[in-house]
């Protein structure tokens, strides 16, 4: 799972985590991008993507659901 924030300009800009994630090469992923228009409930920034209190109940659960269901899928490697 590949998160990026709205609101992040520089240390995780979206296009950025959209670049990672294509050169890490054959694998399982998505991507989301954190912010009120996604539904979300914050236009998150780096930090607040990981540290604001709605993270909790907003896109945490979300990323545990995620490694749940993809927890036994075999690496690529």
């Amino acid at each position: 799972m590949y998160y990026a924030a709205l609101r992040d300009f520089s240390l995780g800009h979206r296009l950025d985590v959209k670049r990672f994630a294509a050169e890490c090469g054959p694998h399982h992923f998505e991507y989301r991008l954190l912010a009120r228009k996604n539904g979300n409930q914050l236009n998150y920034d780096h930090i607040n993507m990981l540290t604001a209190p709605q993270c909790v109940d907003d896109h945490f659960p979300q990323l545990l659901q995620w490694l749940q269901q993809h927890q036994h899928e075999r690496p690529y490697y």
